[in-house]
Protein backbone atom coordinates (compact mmCIF):
# COMPACT_ATOMS: atom_id res chain seq x y z
CA UNK A 1 0.00 0.00 0.00
CA UNK A 2 1.17 3.45 -0.93
CA UNK A 3 1.50 5.48 2.04
CA UNK A 4 4.17 7.54 1.98
CA UNK A 5 5.61 10.09 -0.37
CA UNK A 6 8.76 8.21 -1.66
CA UNK A 7 6.02 5.40 -2.62
CA UNK A 8 4.43 7.72 -4.73
CA UNK A 9 7.08 9.15 -6.63
CA UNK A 10 8.90 7.55 -9.54
CA UNK A 11 12.23 7.65 -9.43
CA UNK A 12 15.17 8.15 -6.15
CA UNK A 13 16.02 10.98 -8.28
CA UNK A 14 12.79 12.96 -8.18
CA UNK A 15 12.92 12.24 -4.68
CA UNK A 16 16.19 13.84 -4.07
CA UNK A 17 15.35 16.98 -6.10
CA UNK A 18 12.16 17.24 -4.38
CA UNK A 19 14.07 16.48 -0.22
CA UNK A 20 16.69 19.69 -1.74
CA UNK A 21 13.49 22.17 -3.06
CA UNK A 22 11.84 21.58 0.22
CA UNK A 23 14.98 21.86 2.38
CA UNK A 24 15.95 25.25 0.50
CA UNK A 25 12.62 26.84 0.76
CA UNK A 26 12.69 25.88 4.68
CA UNK A 27 15.90 27.50 5.30
CA UNK A 28 15.15 30.39 3.28
CA UNK A 29 12.05 30.55 5.36
CA UNK A 30 13.71 30.31 8.87
CA UNK A 31 15.98 33.13 7.28
CA UNK A 32 13.60 35.89 6.81
CA UNK A 33 11.59 34.82 10.19
CA UNK A 34 14.93 35.45 11.90
CA UNK A 35 15.78 38.44 10.15
CA UNK A 36 12.58 39.93 11.73
CA UNK A 37 12.86 38.89 15.39
CA UNK A 38 17.05 39.76 15.46
CA UNK A 39 16.46 43.39 13.29
CA UNK A 40 14.87 45.99 15.57
CA UNK A 41 14.11 47.93 12.47
CA UNK A 42 11.90 44.68 11.58
CA UNK A 43 9.84 44.54 14.59
CA UNK A 44 7.44 46.91 13.36
CA UNK A 45 4.78 46.59 11.26
CA UNK A 46 4.07 45.03 8.46
CA UNK A 47 7.07 43.09 9.24
CA UNK A 48 5.76 41.02 12.07
CA UNK A 49 3.59 39.19 9.96
CA UNK A 50 6.17 38.71 7.14
CA UNK A 51 8.17 36.82 9.81
CA UNK A 52 4.50 35.23 10.98
CA UNK A 53 3.85 33.63 6.95
CA UNK A 54 8.03 33.39 6.81
CA UNK A 55 7.71 30.54 10.25
CA UNK A 56 4.43 29.17 8.85
CA UNK A 57 5.97 28.56 5.62
CA UNK A 58 8.76 27.05 6.91
CA UNK A 59 7.15 24.49 9.45
CA UNK A 60 4.87 23.49 7.09
CA UNK A 61 7.56 22.73 4.35
CA UNK A 62 9.53 20.91 7.02
CA UNK A 63 6.29 19.00 8.40
CA UNK A 64 5.55 17.72 4.13
CA UNK A 65 9.22 17.15 3.90
CA UNK A 66 9.79 15.16 6.86
CA UNK A 67 6.72 12.92 6.74
CA UNK A 68 8.43 10.10 5.54
CA UNK A 69 10.43 9.53 8.61
CA UNK A 70 7.14 7.71 10.08
CA UNK A 71 8.07 5.25 7.66
CA UNK A 72 12.06 5.05 7.80
CA UNK A 73 11.80 5.36 11.62
CA UNK A 74 9.19 2.75 11.97
CA UNK A 75 7.02 5.06 14.11
CA UNK A 76 3.81 3.42 13.56
CA UNK A 77 5.07 0.12 15.65
CA UNK A 78 6.41 2.57 18.48
CA UNK A 79 2.50 4.31 18.14
CA UNK A 80 0.81 0.71 18.11
CA UNK A 81 2.84 -0.48 20.62
CA UNK A 82 2.61 2.31 23.02
CA UNK A 83 -1.07 3.72 22.30
CA UNK A 84 -2.89 0.83 20.90
CA UNK A 85 -1.13 -1.83 23.39
CA UNK A 86 -1.13 -3.82 20.01
CA UNK A 87 1.54 -4.71 17.59
CA UNK A 88 -0.25 -6.48 14.57
CA UNK A 89 0.07 -5.81 11.26
CA UNK A 90 -3.41 -4.11 11.67
CA UNK A 91 -2.65 -2.36 14.26
CA UNK A 92 0.39 -0.75 12.93
CA UNK A 93 -1.55 0.31 9.32
CA UNK A 94 -3.78 1.68 11.65
CA UNK A 95 -1.24 4.10 13.22
CA UNK A 96 0.56 4.86 10.28
CA UNK A 97 -2.82 6.07 8.76
CA UNK A 98 -3.27 8.13 12.17
CA UNK A 99 0.08 9.66 11.98
CA UNK A 100 0.13 10.75 8.36
CA UNK A 101 -3.58 11.98 8.30
CA UNK A 102 -2.04 13.84 11.82
CA UNK A 103 1.08 15.11 10.08
CA UNK A 104 -1.16 16.03 6.54
CA UNK A 105 -4.04 17.83 8.37
CA UNK A 106 -1.36 19.81 10.26
CA UNK A 107 0.39 20.27 6.68
CA UNK A 108 -2.90 21.20 4.82
CA UNK A 109 -3.95 23.87 7.44
CA UNK A 110 -0.51 25.80 7.79
CA UNK A 111 -0.57 25.91 3.86
CA UNK A 112 -4.10 27.23 4.00
CA UNK A 113 -3.43 29.67 6.58
CA UNK A 114 -0.46 31.24 4.91
CA UNK A 115 -2.34 32.12 1.79
CA UNK A 116 -4.95 33.40 3.56
CA UNK A 117 -2.38 35.82 5.80
CA UNK A 118 -0.60 36.58 2.86
CA UNK A 119 -4.06 37.80 1.57
CA UNK A 120 -4.13 40.02 4.23
CA UNK A 121 -0.85 41.53 4.28
CA UNK A 122 -2.25 42.52 0.77
CA UNK A 123 -5.66 43.82 2.10
CA UNK A 124 -3.07 45.74 4.79
CA UNK A 125 -1.59 46.98 1.83
CA UNK A 126 -4.42 48.35 0.75
CA UNK A 127 -5.89 50.12 3.92
CA UNK A 128 -2.53 51.12 4.86
CA UNK A 129 -2.25 53.14 1.57
CA UNK A 130 -5.69 54.23 2.27
CA UNK A 131 -5.41 55.75 5.48
CA UNK A 132 -1.96 56.13 6.11
CA UNK A 133 -2.92 57.58 10.15
CA UNK A 134 -4.81 54.82 10.86
CA UNK A 135 -3.10 52.50 13.58
CA UNK A 136 -2.52 48.95 11.84
CA UNK A 137 -0.68 46.92 14.25
CA UNK A 138 -4.37 46.26 16.51
CA UNK A 139 -5.73 44.59 12.64
CA UNK A 140 -2.95 41.98 13.21
CA UNK A 141 -4.94 39.74 15.85
CA UNK A 142 -8.16 39.72 13.31
CA UNK A 143 -6.00 38.63 10.58
CA UNK A 144 -4.23 35.59 12.51
CA UNK A 145 -7.64 34.80 13.80
CA UNK A 146 -9.59 34.55 10.94
CA UNK A 147 -6.72 32.57 8.88
CA UNK A 148 -5.89 30.03 11.75
CA UNK A 149 -9.69 29.35 12.58
CA UNK A 150 -10.46 28.78 8.70
CA UNK A 151 -7.37 26.79 7.95
CA UNK A 152 -7.46 24.62 10.72
CA UNK A 153 -11.73 24.59 10.49
CA UNK A 154 -11.00 23.28 6.99
CA UNK A 155 -8.20 20.58 7.00
CA UNK A 156 -10.13 19.36 10.40
CA UNK A 157 -12.94 19.04 8.05
CA UNK A 158 -11.35 17.59 5.33
CA UNK A 159 -9.59 14.96 7.45
CA UNK A 160 -12.78 13.48 9.10
CA UNK A 161 -14.74 13.35 5.61
CA UNK A 162 -12.01 11.98 3.44
CA UNK A 163 -9.26 9.33 3.82
CA UNK A 164 -5.54 10.16 3.86
CA UNK A 165 -5.45 8.22 0.24
CA UNK A 166 -7.75 7.56 -2.45
CA UNK A 167 -9.39 10.06 -5.37
CA UNK A 168 -12.08 11.53 -3.39
CA UNK A 169 -9.33 12.88 -0.65
CA UNK A 170 -6.76 13.88 -3.58
CA UNK A 171 -10.29 16.16 -4.85
CA UNK A 172 -10.77 17.53 -1.92
CA UNK A 173 -7.13 18.79 -1.24
CA UNK A 174 -6.75 20.07 -4.87
CA UNK A 175 -10.34 22.07 -4.81
CA UNK A 176 -8.88 23.54 -1.43
CA UNK A 177 -5.44 24.38 -2.85
CA UNK A 178 -7.04 26.18 -5.82
CA UNK A 179 -9.77 28.18 -4.14
CA UNK A 180 -7.41 29.62 -1.67
CA UNK A 181 -4.66 30.55 -4.26
CA UNK A 182 -7.34 31.90 -6.60
CA UNK A 183 -8.56 34.19 -3.23
CA UNK A 184 -5.03 35.22 -3.16
CA UNK A 185 -5.21 36.16 -6.76
CA UNK A 186 -7.82 37.96 -6.85
CA UNK A 187 -7.14 40.01 -3.69
CA UNK A 188 -3.49 40.72 -4.73
CA UNK A 189 -3.90 42.12 -8.32
CA UNK A 190 -6.76 44.61 -7.81
CA UNK A 191 -4.58 45.69 -4.33
CA UNK A 192 -0.82 45.76 -6.41
CA UNK A 193 -2.60 48.27 -8.77
CA UNK A 194 -4.08 50.36 -6.68
CA UNK A 195 -1.34 50.76 -4.03
CA UNK A 196 1.04 51.66 -6.97
CA UNK A 197 -1.36 54.53 -8.45
CA UNK A 198 -1.78 55.62 -5.17
CA UNK A 199 2.03 55.89 -4.40
CA UNK A 200 2.96 56.79 -7.87
CA UNK A 201 0.86 59.13 -8.83
CA UNK A 202 1.95 63.41 -8.36
CA UNK A 203 2.21 65.13 -5.48
CA UNK A 204 2.98 61.70 -3.05
CA UNK A 205 5.99 60.88 -1.63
Amino acid sequence: RQMCIRDSINTDLEYRVFNIISFCSVVGSCLVFLTGIWNPKLSAHPYKLVSMIALIDATYFLIFNTIDEVCSFKLQTIFAYTVYFDGSAQSQYNALVFLLKVSLTTFKALFIVSFFLNSFLCIDLYLTVKSPFTPAESRLKIYYGISFLIGFITAISEAFHYRTIGDDAKYAEELTILIAFLLFVFIAIPVTIFASRRILRKGVS
